[in-house]
């Protein structure tokens, strides 16, 4: 694998909040951030790492990647290895339209290629040509005012290309563009609370604190950790059948919660327990329980790879850094009454001590912020293959999870 490069996806929504693609991202992890290269580098790194060295299907599953190209792969003068049905090419904003890229933007098209702009602010020398080329249009909706958004949508109306929205960091912003008509959304909007809908969800939501409550005290034992689980009914039955899947491989079959627990630990009981509690809440985008997952393991790969005591609750973490979306609350008012260990508390509320530092990282790692990441400790080779290794995990889960369901 190569040793430099850092690769990260984010999701692509549509109006439902349904999954609909990622986007594949990369940097250099040597030298400074960003890489001083061409863009076209990049893009093969990407295409490198994704397909021949880890795999499309495993950093994206059966859906589209979306992926950077420059007027390199439109000319020709790079291949481009892609299944056409696998992907969605953005065509940088820096490509200047001239007839050798219109000429390969038409043979991408016959090849099968879906096509979209990225970065999309104003109408250029020979776009009119382009447009009628294209799928699908990208706009950086950050910072950008109502009124430009309304002005960049109406200019595009004519070419009936499909809109998305990126960069979209609240559900205001979410619901803005959905009213404009946007078809697309990018962003973590729907990684954080929707206080409007918190005022009706809180009491809905307050059964499941109760229960995830009981489950983290630190203070209760194997037994009792038993006797909470067995109250709920389809709980209980989750765990026994998890523990007799194909992802835990046990040579014998389970048949009790006390085995339950035996077999897993306490702690690993009490994070596998939260993960399919927090799966129930089916009112929300089913992306925002994957990032929630991928961050807790993430989490806790590190911690284990760093040699440190507490794997577990580095798993807490990263799946309770997400609760305040999951619930629609902030998130002091979700966790400080829950009653997590000290280190935990400190961690998810204040990003102090060695577990917040560490979710620090992770978040930058997601959101594909590479410059924020120490040149060690963990290194960004580390950061890289404890998340390649977390989204392997979180897909097994995933299908595990909806096989329980």
């Amino acid at each position: 694998m190569h040793t430099g490069l850092l690769l990260a996806r984010q999701p692509i929504l549509d109006r439902t909040l349904r999954l609909r693609g990622y986007e594949l991202l990369a940097r250099d992890s040597s030298g400074s951030f960003p890489i001083e290269q061409p863009g076209h580098v990049t893009t093969c790194q990407v295409l490198v790492e994704a397909l021949g060295e880890f795999g499309l299907e495993r950093v994206v599953g059966a859906l589209p990647a979306y992926i950077n190209i420059t007027a390199e792969f439109l000319t020709g003068e790079v291949p481009l290895p892609l299944p056409p049905d696998r992907v969605v090419l953005e065509l940088l904003e820096t490509i200047e339209v001239t007839d050798e890229i219109l000429q390969g933007a038409k043979r991408l098209k016959r090849e099968g290629f879906t096509l979209a702009i990225d970065d999309f602010t104003s109408m250029r020398p020979r776009y009119e040509e382009l447009l009628r080329l294209v799928d699908i249009v990208k706009i950086d909706c950050l910072g950008m005012r109502t009124e430009q958004l309304e002005t960049l949508v109406r200019s595009l109306r004519p070419y009936g290309v499909r809109l998305l929205a990126e960069k979209l960091e609240t559900p205001e912003s979410f619901r803005e563009c959905e009213g404009l008509g946007f078809e697309f959304f990018q962003g973590y909007f729907f990684a954080r609370p929707d206080m409007l809908r918190g005022r009706t969800q809180a009491v809905d939501r307050s059964s499941l604190l109760r229960l995830l409550s009981k489950i983290q005290d630190p203070d209760t034992t194997p037994e009792e950790l038993e006797v909470i689980i067995a109250q709920d009914p389809v709980l209980s039955l989750k765990l026994v059948r998890f523990l007799n899947s194909a992802q835990v491989g046990l040579r014998r079959r389970i048949e009790s919660l006390r085995e339950v627990v035996v077999y897993l630990g306490s702690d690993a009981v009490r994070n596998i327990a939260c993960v399919m509690l927090l799966a129930r809440v089916d009112d929300k985008p089913r992306e925002l329980m994957v990032t929630a997952m991928l961050r807790a393991r993430m989490c806790e790969e590190l911690s284990r790879s760093r040699q440190e005591a507490a794997p577990q609750r580095a798993f807490t973490v990263g799946l309770f850094s997400m609760l305040d979306a999951l619930v629609d609350q902030e998130l002091k008012d979700v966790i400080g009454p829950l009653p997590l260990h000290e280190e935990i508390h400190a961690a998810l509320l204040h990003r102090s001590g060695k577990l917040g530092t560490q979710l620090d990282l992770v978040l930058a790692y997601e959101r594909c912020d590479f410059g924020r990441l120490p040149p060690s400790d963990p290194t960004p080779g580390a950061m890289r293959e404890a998340y390649l290794s977390s989204l392997g995990w979180v897909m097994k889960m995933e299908q595990e999870l909806a096989t329980l369901a």
